[in-house]
């Protein structure tokens, strides 16, 4: 069996809002619409958060206008030996 492992995807609602707006969407803008950190929002942005609360999902889901399945990408990690 493989295991899978959630990313965000923000980077790519940036560049995709980005994209639609013709303006550069920053962590400093989302930062400031939302309420939440830079600093959180570069961890969600390199994956490198490991929990994020439902709260910060809904902020992010506001600002972007999405669903929260749009915030996240399933990827393959590796195979895992089912338990006997």
């Amino acid at each position: 069996m493989k295991a899978k492992k959630i990313h965000f995807s923000l980077r790519t609602m940036m560049a995709q809002m980005t994209d639609r707006t013709g303006q550069r969407v920053t962590y400093e803008q989302i930062g400031d619409a939302t309420g939440l950190s830079i600093s959180t929002l570069s961890r969600i942005g390199s994956n490198a958060q490991g929990m994020v609360s439902l709260d910060t999902i809904g902020k992010l889901c506001g600002f972007f206008d999405c669903e929260p399945g749009d915030l996240f990408i399933v990827v393959a990690d590796r195979e895992v030996e089912e338990p006997v």
